[in-house]
């Protein structure tokens, strides 16, 4: 087979045999009713199941060792999950008005062709993050089977002490990447189900944690009056503690910087706006905050019922194997059951915020060849060669990279925010983020939005000595400054870069800010748009890159209605539905 005729095979192609073009194809086109499926309860509940996981079990436990005491470290936790929650549910709502998601969106702000920057930002981070999320379902596995079997802790380790991982972390890793694959062809609009069974799972294997910690330590563990019986870093006062808590806020809300900015990805899932707002923040806050509480107060009540471990037992995997390791036979049921909920969690995690939302990532970069589910098993595929085992035998080093990452990731989500509610006050024209050229109002300068790209360069350049000094630790002397200003570093970024990105349009003003679409092109909001051929807006794209946008055909096409039917008859009118 020739490459030519590969190529050809490998075109996208919708139920009626059209072939997708470079701008759209059915995954990313706004989403018609019949699959906005998401409710309140769908919000609710899949935000609680998937923020029960290691991430938020772990960055609440991590404040104590920046000299924070237990109950600092919650109020870090209370108010960066509130900032976090009211971010994300100001990208959810944009989803669930336009009906479009992360990959189209960013054509709003950064234009056709310079939304790609954006994008394989979030794919890279997204990438690397399902490995390291797939790991931990593993390690999950891992404790459910030494449950069942306890010698599988000590079989045969194939490989060498110095990859961080023996024989059975791998094989776990495996069963667990084994059973993502048909999760890939998970319906995303049908997670009702899925995620009642999660929550309900993750709600019970977390009380029962909490409840047999507590009656075993006698209260609230060591910790509480002794913070530093681990960290060894002595109690802050004065302005270093104030520093240090601004830091544990903004680290809460970078720790989740990549979901917040590609959160529109679920809110055009909801039947309406209503059903994502208020169920979204406190699905989010609710479940973070929950399990962050639980967190700290487990680790607290392990340090005093094991005193013989020398190390903080700061994730969930960790904490069912000593209970095994230092309980009776007796305790093996609840450790397996607890096992299981972290690994449904763990999947519902992995597969579609990573996974799928990665291959929805990818399916806005190349949309005639990659939809979301060639795009999700790219994202299988690369993520498993990045040996996650390698990722984290540093794993406090790269773990600070991957949380610092929201220097990065902040702009991109204070523009995208400043365009759609500032500058553009929620309206949009749909058909004009799939029109490739100037008739668009987003084609900007050949496809690229010089305003953003400025934006963004000042609303994170200044934070850069901090990151260095932050991943270098002590290595790096720097002025205090820098370093304070860094601790600011997701709201500097988001308010600056959204700020400069507002003033930058409103001195320069990009074309049509405040255009609408006149008819319901894509039938986002009742039946699709027909033209005289019979053809909708998006089939037409494939067709001719000469297209102008539909808000405007619509009334060349009624101009010359009298000169059609004269030519065609009158089976020719034009079929319009207007919003």
């Amino acid at each position: 087979m020739s490459f030519g005729a590969l190529k050809e095979r490998l075109v996208l192609r919708d139920a009626a045999g059209n072939a997708a073009s470079a701008w759209i194809n059915d995954d990313i086109r706004p989403l018609s009713p019949e699959k906005r499926l998401w409710t309140w309860k769908t919000y609710g509940l899949y935000e609680f199941g998937i923020n029960v996981l290691f991430v938020a079990w772990t960055t609440a436990s991590s404040l104590l060792a920046l000299g924070l005491t237990v109950g600092q470290a919650f109020a870090c936790v209370i108010v960066g999950q509130f900032l976090t929650g009211v971010i994300g549910t100001l990208a959810v709502n944009i989803g669930a008005e336009a009906h479009v998601g992360f990959p189209v969106l960013n054509r709003l702000s950064w234009g056709m062709r310079g939304n790609w920057f954006p994008i394989l930002n979030r794919v890279v981070l997204g990438t690397t993050w399902f490995a390291i999320e797939s790991w931990y379902g593993g390690k999950c596995i891992k404790v459910a089977i030494g449950a069942i079997w306890p010698s599988f802790y000590h079989m045969h380790n194939p490989f060498r002490a110095s990859l961080g991982m023996d024989g059975g972390d791998f094989l776990c890793w495996v069963i667990f990447l084994l059973f993502c694959l048909p999760l890939i062809y998970l319906r995303i609009e049908k997670m009702l189900i899925p995620a009642s069974i999660v929550s309900g799972c993750v709600l019970v294997t977390c009380l029962g944690l909490l409840g047999w910690f507590v009656n075993q330590a006698g209260g609230g563990g060591i910790l509480l009056s002794q913070p530093t019986h681990f960290s060894g870093v002595p109690l802050l006062q004065g302005s270093a503690l104030a520093w240090q808590i601004v830091l544990g806020i903004t680290t809460q809300i970078s720790s989740t910087a990549q979901g917040i900015l590609g959160f529109a990805d679920w809110g055009r899932y909801a039947k309406g706006p209503h059903h994502s707002r208020l169920p979204f923040f406190m699905g989010s806050f609710v479940g973070t905050t929950f399990v962050a509480t639980i967190g700290l107060i487990c680790s607290s009540c392990a340090a005093t019922i094991w005193p013989d471990v020398e190390e903080l037992l700061w994730n969930p995997a960790l904490i069912l194997y000593n209970i095994q390791l230092h309980g009776s036979s007796a305790a093996r049921a609840g450790v397996f059951f607890g096992a299981i909920a972290f690994v449904l969690s763990q999947y519902m995690l992995t597969v579609t915020a990573c996974n799928l939302i990665g291959g929805l990532d990818l399916s806005g970069v190349l949309p005639k060849y990659i939809n979301i589910r060639r795009g999700a098993m790219i994202v299988f595929v690369v993520g498993c060669v990045m040996q996650p085992w390698s990722l984290l035998s540093g794993a406090n080093k790269f773990l600070t990279v991957m949380s610092s990452y929201g220097i990065f990731l902040a702009p991109l989500t204070g523009i995208m925010h400043a365009d759609y509610y500032c500058l553009r006050k929620r309206k949009i024209a749909l058909s004009d983020m799939y029109t490739p050229n100037e008739a668009s109002a987003f084609w900007y300068w050949h496809g690229v939005n010089w305003r953003a790209i400025v934006a963004f360069c000042l609303g994170q350049a200044f934070l850069y000595p901090g990151f260095v000094a932050r991943v270098q630790g002590t290595t790096v002397s720097l002025d205090p400054g820098w370093l304070h200003l860094y601790y600011l570093s997701y709201p500097f970024g988001y308010i600056v870069s959204g700020f400069l990105y507002w003033a930058a349009s409103l001195i320069f003003p990009p074309p049509r800010v405040g255009a609408v679409d006149e008819y319901d092109i894509y039938g986002t909001f009742g039946p699709a748009e027909i033209d005289a051929t019979g053809r909708t807006y998006d089939q037409q794209i494939g067709d001719s890159s000469k297209l102008v946008a539909p808000n405007r055909l619509a009334h060349s096409m009624e101009d010359a209605k009298d000169e059609e039917d004269a030519k065609m008859g009158p089976q020719s009118v034009v079929v319009v539905n207007e919003l």
